[in-house]
């Protein structure tokens, strides 16, 4: 295979009172929305864990055509979404003593890193693959489609959900080839056209660079 290589597309020096995750995601935006090799095709971009904060999941939101792969750290804790009860005494119940206020939106926690917490995934895909060496690994991925996370006051991001996925990769023998599993945050309106193996080799590409 020849050499990867990259083409820059868009240069933006980062002030000291920016951040520059913030800035990256806002150059990505732009290339996406004003160059025709991009324009009205669903394009992906792929980072790491820097780029999985609120306002990077926010600024991937505003583009519609844009779905963002970012790396998420192992002790991070998301939401699946509040699902009200159904049952019709306890709402009953709940309409005569409850109080005016914010509307419930975080549900049950999901620690990364306590998988009594992760309940089960929507979504599960095993296949091999053979690296440019010629070795063979069996990947496993698990999927959980709609998770969202808290914000901060000037990222308000409780109504973009995700999706989380974990990626665990064997030798041949059996045995794990990583100590610790890759989680990632599949972000974007146009996240589930992705396959569990798209979005495996699109990160994948990320050392490419």
């Amino acid at each position: 295979y020849p050499p990867p290589w990259v083409m820059p597309l868009a240069c933006h020096r980062v002030g000291t009172n920016e951040k520059g995750p913030l800035i990256g995601m806002q150059q990505i935006n732009f290339c996406i929305q004003s160059q025709d090799a991009f324009k009205n095709k669903l394009c992906v971009s792929v980072a790491d864990s820097a780029y999985s904060s609120p306002a990077c999941l926010l600024e991937a939101f505003k583009n519609p055509n844009q779905v963002h792969i970012s790396r998420v750290r192992s002790n991070r804790v998301f939401y699946s979404p509040f699902v009200e009860e159904t049952n019709v005494k306890k709402i009953a119940v709940k309409i005569r003593t409850s109080k005016k206020g914010r509307k419930k939106r975080f549900g049950k926690k999901f620690k990364l890193n306590d998988q009594a917490t992760w309940g089960k995934p929507d979504d599960i895909k095993i296949f091999t693959t053979i690296t440019a060496k010629g070795k063979t690994y069996r990947v496993e991925i698990k999927c959980w489609n709609t998770m969202i996370m808290r914000g901060t006051h000037e990222s308000n991001v409780a109504e973009y959900p995700f999706r989380l996925v974990q990626i665990c990769v064997y030798q041949e023998s059996g045995k794990v080839l990583f100590k610790k599993p890759l989680w990632l945050m599949v972000a974007g309106e146009r996240r589930i056209e992705l396959s569990l193996q798209d979005i495996f080799y699109s990160y994948r590409q990320r050392f490419d660079l």
